[in-house]
This record gives structure tokens, sequence and C-alpha cells, in this order.
């Protein structure tokens, strides 16, 4: 997949139109893309917005956490999932707001061909659904919409040649704490 890919983009460069073509495809996409999740951004902004000036008359907010992540990222063309590690902390905003702040080292096998390194930082707002979220022995649902910053590196095994690349994406999802005691809980979340 990896060869294929980097065969096509070669292609595409000694190519001059059809490489444009291609990178005008893949604008368009991402501007379609940034419109969509404008419209989510504006209705998730609302809802904080109501939560934090009106709506949460008993305010929790200032706790801190700190905690360790086990991460899966399923989004890759390499056809096995990527794995990694990392920390994080979260600062409550409120009692149905909180923020959630992230650093992740996450490798990918490219079938045998090579391998992929990601260094991912960022940032979520979680907006729990349940009038009294952090329970003890309950669950707490919540969405949450953020932004986060990627630092890829491919190494290739064949030809021992890498490339990198610096990204940014907007992200949206759902998940659940489960607070076992006061001062632990496990976290179950997908994003997108």
């Amino acid at each position: 997949n990896t060869t294929n890919t980097l065969e096509t983009e070669m292609r595409l460069k000694r190519h001059p139109r059809r490489y444009i073509a291609r990178l005008w495809n893949n604008l368009n996409l991402s501007i379609f893309v940034l419109s969509y999740m404008r419209s989510i951004y504006k209705i998730f902004v609302a809802l904080f917005a109501l939560s934090a000036f009106g709506l949460d008359a008993q305010t929790e907010g200032g706790q801190f956490s700190l905690g360790v992540r086990n991460t899966t990222s399923l989004f890759t063309d390499a056809g096995s999932p990527g794995t990694g590690f990392g920390g994080q902390f979260r600062i409550r905003m409120g009692k149905r707001v909180n923020t959630d702040w992230f650093a992740d080292y996450i490798t990918t096998d490219l079938s045998g061909l090579g391998y992929r390194r990601d260094g991912h930082i960022g940032w979520s707002v979680l907006f729990y659904l349940t009038k009294e979220p952090l329970r003890l022995k309950k669950l707490s649902p919540f969405v949450a919409a953020g932004h986060c910053f990627d630092y890829t590196k491919v190494y290739s095994l064949t030809d021992a040649k890498t490339k990198d690349r610096w990204s940014s994406a907007v992200q949206m999802g759902i998940g659940s704490h489960y607070n076992a005691t006061e001062r632990f809980d496990v976290t179950l979340m997908a994003q997108y």
C-alpha cells in the first residue's frame, strides 16, 4: 500500500497538471470538511456557553486531574492500527464542562514495508450529558470537541528513506468516565 502510494505520488509529480488537479481536489475536500466542522463547533460553543453562563448554578470548576493514556489509531492505510501511549491532564471548568489536554506517541507497522511514528498533542472540551456528572460508581457520558497537532514521520525499510510532515485537525467524539473512587476514573473515548 505504501509503495503504491509513493509511486503514485512520484508519477503525479512528473505530470504537473495531474498533480495540481489532485491537490485541488484535496483542497476542495478539506474546505468541505472545515465548513462542516465549523457548524459542529458553533453548536458545541453554544452548548458550552449555555453551560458556563447560567445553566451551571453550582460551579465545580478548578479541579485538576492527571493521568496516562493508551491510544489506538484506526485512521491509517496500513491495514493495521497504530498503537501508542501518552499522558493527559484535565482542568474542570464547571459542573458539566471539563477540558482535556493530552500528548501521545503512536507507532504503526506499514505492512512490513516500513513504519510510522506520530507525535500527537491537543486539547478537547468535554460537555457532560447528565445533570449530575462524575458521581461515584456511575457512568458520566460526554461529547467532546477539540483540536490537535501531529508530527508524522514515515520510515521505509526497502530504500531507507524517510518522509515527515506536520498536520493539524479538528476533532469531535463521544465518551464516558467511570468514577471508581473520588481520585480514580477510567475513561473510554472515541474521536474523529
